[in-house]
């Protein structure tokens, strides 16, 4: 049995479109944590290495409509939280140029995924099939391999618009690339509106079903 999956297409974001005219502001998206500040350290990082990217938490804006977050020359993404899920895809809709640590550590981080409510859920499902998914269980957790394999099927890593790092020096130097930030926020552009178009037919052709079948 196979479900549907539809990507959120964000249009409340509309009329926004990615400006970047700060060329050194970076919006960082991630959830609050009490040990560390992702921000902070970025931005320690950026002035141990003398470079002028300032790393500014979108939760911290004084002004954090989508026009403001349009004019940064990108936004860096740390998938962990699961408050912040739509946001990722926010950044999408106004084709802005998104970073991605590239890090199967991400697949089961906790916030974005249940230790006790996964096994549970898929426990029986698993089982019963003998796809490589089966093989590679989502709730072991433990398993590197099943990690690796989870990580390659989400929207992080699989969407060709979105630009992984391995490193803040990584992070550094694709910043710094004004002709592939432009390339890749054309292409974010363009895949965006393909999914917007898929959208609306799915949820048309959905709506005239459900109306079939009332009556």
């Amino acid at each position: 049995r196979q479900l549907p999956a539809i990507r959120p297409t964000c249009v409340y974001t509309l009329p926004a479109t990615y400006r970047g005219t700060q060329y050194h502001e970076v919006l960082v998206l991630k959830r609050p944590l009490a040990l560390f500040d992702v921000g902070l350290i970025l931005g320690d990082f950026a002035k141990a290495a003398n470079q002028r990217w300032r790393f500014a938490d979108a939760s911290e804006l004084s002004r954090g409509t989508w026009e403001v977050w349009a004019e940064f020359r990108a936004a860096v993404y740390y998938p962990y939280g699961w408050l912040q899920t739509m946001a990722f895809y926010d950044v999408l809709a106004i084709s802005m140029p998104v970073f991605v640590p590239d890090s199967p550590l991400y697949t089961f981080a906790a916030g974005t995924n249940s230790l006790t409510l996964w096994p549970q859920v898929l426990e029986h499902s698993q089982s019963a099939t003998s796809s490589e998914a089966a093989q590679r269980p989502f709730n072991k957790w433990e398993d590197l391999d099943s990690r690796v394999f989870w990580w390659h099927l989400t929207d992080f890593k699989a969407l060709e618009e979105v630009i992984c790092f391995t490193s803040v020096s990584d992070l550094f130097v694709k910043l710094a690339n004004s002709e592939e930030l432009s390339g890749y926020a054309s292409l974010t552009r363009r895949n965006h509106l393909q999914r917007s178009v898929i959208a609306a037919q799915f949820w048309r052709e959905a709506i005239l079903r459900s109306r079939e079948s009332v009556s």
